[in-house]
């Protein structure tokens, strides 16, 4: 498991509930598009990221993925 807080801006209820929907970003020159690709990446690798964000107060991603195995080497 790979956890990363910081204190920075954090993010609203309502852009809680976007953040995994194809072209949504807070960016003014973003796609929309990174943070569903991880989640479709992780979900392929039975994988998962997690996001708890409070406004004014910061964020915090946990992403976690299961061991790997070593057949076939």
């Amino acid at each position: 498991m790979i956890t990363v807080m910081d204190n920075g801006c954090g993010m609203s209820a309502e852009g809680m509930k976007q953040l995994f929907k194809p072209f949504y970003t807070t960016k003014a020159h973003g796609t929309g598009l990174g943070l569903v690709i991880v989640k479709k990446m992780l979900t392929k690798m039975n994988g998962t990221i997690d996001i708890a964000s409070w406004h004014n107060v910061g964020a915090v991603v946990e992403i976690s993925m299961p061991e790997g195995t070593n057949e076939g080497q």
